[in-house]
């Protein structure tokens, strides 16, 4: 700036002003807590001289306060402020500023007086319309009691020169009394008008940036406030009753408590860090109760009808009165980060009924739902990134959410970096309440959902990579968490991964199961499963259930924590043909179960139930771990029940773990894979490196199958690929991303592996590579168009070496690096250095000594380096120096002098021969040496 702007405030104008010394704001500071900026919602510009249509308010992108050269031709600014925001609820305000930002210098008609004006803020006492208001007219139809607004007492006053003011200049409006004033306006309008303190005819014009000027220009408030660490009360529904059986108190405030339809009555609250205090009032005497979860260990005391504990964090409860509807107490964090309702990213639902329909969020926004907002309508998101859903409000599906179409109340479709937190879920005789279907990277927290009517699943997932739904209350009349593959043909069959579900509450009444893993399984994989920390309550069908009716394989599916209060079908697990199995056509298969684990389970009776298919069909590798039941531990075959084809079952023991592979093996069926044509799924085969293969069955020539895969650094790798030969076996082309790799015939009257060598290939590291395998044909002889594949070996150099002298994984142990496996005194790292065979004796005489005193080393080492090497010298076999090395991937040696700080008595020289492949070291022992032994070593080692 060409001049300092000079923010002052007028002393002597009114007593009730403290003086404070000029200055100059460039930027504003929260000096008390967290801040809060709220732009404006509204603002104007009256000029004595104009028409609401001269002003164009609605439209103008400055707003004008000042004085003309015409008689009674003044102009001031309106400015309005929404405060219905939640961060302003049960905080404590310690500061408000009014930052305006000049839009440009006046340099109309000569430009304005050269002079310090007063600025006078005052309260607008009455509304206006935006559009319609001018010098004499709130709106249209309505009139100020005073020409030039009607405004109330002065909050504040600053100084400012309107002739040397530049552009983005701010003018900041900062006392106590403009504090005081905007507490008392909290949940409504907050209206203002800024003057000339004198409008004498002399030109002294402000032009401020209006809200249609850019965002960072706006008029704002800024509003410096303490978060309450007590509890803030949540609004419950809108549309239902208080209960008439009870009261609730935590910290000493009153909470809403609803009497909602879903056979619950509901309290909501957030709490923030530190102990609170809950009291619940009893409408009626009662003779027993229960405050679950036990796992929370609440001591509850009783007095008369008044139960009283305490909580140190954010939890869900349930309180149960015999022969009375249960309470609900949904107790989530404080809020923070709270998204601004006037940034163009964030789609704000203030507290009310709005009736919005369908909310289909896009990449990058925030979908919030302020406390005491009760929004009706569905949120569908297809193809997004990086969406949060978060607030405290309430999501009312019931009309939007139709089960006869299928939709559900929250959908999110192919999806990633997506955030639901801390909202309620109504569901009203609807469709599932919540789907998560082809996405990666959810988290799902903090909510609260209630559904009455079949096939309102509280959380259902279909194929997600990194999945979390933690911290939440789940009310259903179907599954509570539903989590399942459906349609193969349409959504395709990607693998679900990684999915955890932590801290639940299920209530399960009507139809359906507390927690169920299918029906419909129609997925190539799903793996890393882990189900704990939940609580169910009530259960209509089986407390964990699973009718896996179709082909996935599931690898590691873990229940941890779990208590299963009614005492009834606790466990049922089978795989079979169901009314769920695929009815398109697509496949008719089943799948399979490894390393299904139990762990600190407790149920309160009933039969533990789980049975295979058939002996390719297993639930295979199954543990209970510290389970009980009826009060007894769970501790053999007797206590469950399962059939010939559940397999390797222990009890309070560890899985049996899959075999070891070598480095760089990867297996076919782990691999994410896309068809194109035909179908695909996964078979139990004892014979495949991880004891399952990959079957894939082609309709015609021409059709495909696609794996991805990567390596973990760049450079050149040998792929081989295991597959099998077998009668229904097609002939096949191998591409690596669009290169063919090669053509092979795949039939063979009886069945036996294959290890096909695709060569050495470049690969980067960050980069994802295809491996298509693509039908050409088939011999006259077999059956169809299969491919059954095992595994992928990506080998660096090392590891292609080893692989073909080492390819048995019998062979594992004999393989490594510094094991001998010929005996012949060098280890297979060495072996695979100087080219050798690790499997056959070679002599390795090395040291040739001279007649005299001295000693001759001689060395071979392949160009350019396969590893780290180097030769060294010690003459205690306890220290040693390094005299040459070199680097993988290097072509020349770095000699190394050792000098007289280590070898005083010894003269060394080295020499590099034979074009850097050879190295030749000759030692000579200085006469009258007290050095006796000298001993060398070659040294090899990955980098």
């Amino acid at each position: 700036m060409s001049e300092l702007l000079l923010l002052m405030r007028n002393c002597f104008a009114f007593s009730r002003f403290l003086p404070i010394a000029v200055c100059i704001l460039l930027s504003a500071l929260s000096v008390g807590g967290s801040t809060l900026e709220i732009r404006a919602s509204r603002d104007a510009f009256i000029r004595a001289s104009q028409s609401a249509a001269n002003t164009s308010n609605e439209s103008n992108g400055i707003f004008i306060v000042g004085d003309t050269l015409t008689p009674n031709d003044y102009l001031r600014g309106l400015l309005s402020f929404d405060t219905r925001h939640s961060a302003l609820v049960g905080t404590q305000i310690n500061s408000v500023q009014l930052i305006l930002t000049i839009s440009s210098r006046d340099l109309s008609n000569g430009g304005s007086l050269h002079d310090l004006i007063d600025l006078d803020l005052h309260g607008l006492d009455v509304d206006y319309i935006e559009s319609e208001v001018d010098w004499y007219h709130r709106s249209n139809s309505d009139l100020w009691q005073n020409g030039g607004g009607d405004f109330g007492a002065l909050l504040d006053r600053v100084q400012a020169n309107p002739a040397t003011v530049d552009e983005e200049d701010v003018i900041v409006f900062s006392s106590p009394y403009l504090t005081e004033d905007f507490i008392k306006s909290i949940g409504g309008d907050y209206a203002l008008l800024l003057k000339l303190r004198i409008e004498n005819q002399l030109r002294s014009v402000f032009r401020f940036c209006s809200r249609s000027a850019a965002y960072e220009l706006q008029p704002v408030l800024l509003v410096d406030y303490t978060p309450s660490e007590i509890v803030v009360p949540v609004p419950g529904h809108l549309e239902r009753p208080d209960s008439a059986r009870y009261s609730l108190m935590a910290g000493g405030r009153s909470v809403a408590v609803k009497a909602e339809r879903y056979s619950f009555d509901v309290a909501m609250f957030t709490m923030g860090d530190g102990v609170v205090a809950i009291d619940i009032e009893c409408a009626s005497d009662f003779t027993s109760y229960t405050l679950k979860p036990d796992r929370y260990g609440l001591e509850v005391s009783r007095s008369g009808n008044r139960l009283h504990f305490q909580i140190e964090s954010a939890r869900n409860m349930v309180l149960q009165i015999p022969g009375r509807t249960p309470l609900a107490i949904i107790v989530t964090p404080l809020e923070r980060g709270l998204p601004d309702p006037s940034d163009p990213d964030v789609r704000y639902f203030w507290p009310g009924i709005q009736d919005v329909g369908v909310i289909r969020p896009q990449s990058g926004q925030t979908i919030y739902f302020a406390p005491g907002a009760l929004v009706k309508g569905r949120i569908e998101a297809k193809g997004v990134s990086d969406v949060r859903v978060c607030g405290r409000g309430i999501l009312e599906t019931a009309g939007y959410s139709v089960r006869s179409e299928g939709d559900a109340g929250i959908l999110f479709e192919n999806s990633e970096n997506i955030i639901v937190e801390g909202i309620g879920v109504r569901s009203f005789y609807t469709w599932w309440q919540t789907l998560y279907l082809n996405c990666r990277n959810v988290e799902v927290a903090h909510s609260n959902i209630f559904g009455i009517g079949v096939n309102t699943d509280g959380v259902d997932i279909d194929a997600v990579k990194n999945f979390v739904v933690r911290d939440s209350f789940i009310r259903a009349e179907d599954d509570g968490l539903g989590w399942h593959s459906l349609n193969a043909a349409v959504n395709g069959e990607r693998i679900t991964e990684n999915a955890i579900a932590n801290n639940i509450i299920i209530w399960n009444t009507g139809a359906g199961n507390g927690i169920r893993i299918g029906a419909s399984m129609e997925a190539q994989l799903w793996r890393n499963i882990t189900i704990r920390n939940v609580d169910i309550l009530q259960h209509a069908g089986a407390g964990i259930y699973s009718d896996y009716s179709d082909w996935a394989w599931m690898e590691n599916l873990r229940f941890e924590n779990i208590v299963i209060e009614k005492a009834s079908k606790p466990i049922d697990f089978h795989i079979g043909s169901t009314i769920y199995s695929n009815s398109t056509g697509y496949l008719n298969e089943r799948g399979h179960m490894d390393g299904l684990v139990f762990e600190n389970v407790k149920m309160n009776g009933g039969t533990i139930r789980l049975a295979g298919y058939d002996a390719t069909h297993r639930i295979n590798n199954l543990r209970f771990i510290n389970c009980v039941n009826g009060g007894e531990a769970v501790a053999g075959l007797s206590d469950i029940s399962v059939n010939a084809f559940v397999t390797d079952i222990g009890f309070n023991e560890d899985l049996t773990p899959y075999p070891v592979l070598h480095p760089g093996s990867l297996v076919v069926a782990d691999l994410e894979s896309v068809i194109a044509g035909g179908v695909q799924y996964i078979e139990d085969n004892t014979d495949a490196v991880k004891g399952r293969r990959r079957v894939y069955i082609a309709n015609s020539i021409g059709d495909s199958i696609e794996h991805l895969f990567s390596a973990d650094e760049s450079g050149s790798y040998r792929l081989k690929l295991n597959l099998w030969h077998s009668p229904g076996s097609a002939r096949i082309h191998v591409f690596l991303n669009d290169t063919l790799l090669t053509t092979i015939e795949l039939y063979q009257s009886l069945e036996a592996e294959r290890s096909l060598d695709l060569g050495s290939q470049n690969l980067h590291s960050g980069e994802h590579y295809r491996l298509r395998i693509e039908i050409d044909g088939r011999h006259s002889s077999s059956s169809g168009y299969a491919v059954h594949l095992d595994e992928l070996k990506v080998l660096n150099a090392l590891e292609a070496w080893r692989d073909d002298y080492f390819e048995s994984r019998a062979h594992l142990v004999s393989a490594r690096n510094e094991m001998d496996a010929d005996g012949d005194g060098a280890a297979n790292l060495f072996e695979y250095m100087l080219g050798t065979h690790p499997l056959r004796w070679d002599d390795f005489s090395l040291l040739n000594q001279k007649v005299e005193s001295g000693a001759e080393f001689t060395f071979e080492h392949p160009i350019p380096a396969l590893l780290d090497c180097s030769l060294e010298v010690s003459s205690d076999l306890m220290v040693w120096d390094v005299i040459a090395l070199i680097r993988r991937g290097e072509s020349a040696w770095g000699l190394e002098e050792v000098g007289e700080r280590t070898w005083p008595e010894l003269a060394l020289q080295t020499d590099l021969l034979s074009a850097n492949t050879r190295l030749k070291v000759g030692v000579s022992v200085l006469p009258n040496s007290s050095v006796d032994q000298i001993f060398y070593r070659a040294r090899v080692a990955e980098p």
